[in-house]
């Protein structure tokens, strides 16, 4: 034979299916912030190389700008 439920037992059940719910939520929520993090932490690092190959070509750069200088400077004397 089966028995029916009370009212207590369907609140319980319902407190119970929430909390599930919540948890689930708490969990997803969790879960998307990491992805946001490890993209933003993919991001500066990818911002830092940009930085550094920019630096790097301005020097470059510079050197050349410098080495055409005296190059013809020395041709001029």
């Amino acid at each position: 034979m089966y028995k029916s439920l009370s009212e207590l037992d369907y609140q319980f059940l319902a407190a119970s299916q929430e909390c599930d719910r919540r948890e689930v939520e708490a969990q997803l929520k969790s879960e998307r912030i990491k992805e946001i993090e490890a993209r933003l932490l993919q991001e500066q690092k990818v911002t830092q190389l940009q930085k550094l190959f920019l630096a790097t070509l301005s020097l470059i750069l510079a050197i050349a700008l410098i080495g055409i200088t005296f190059v013809t400077s020395v041709k001029h004397c």
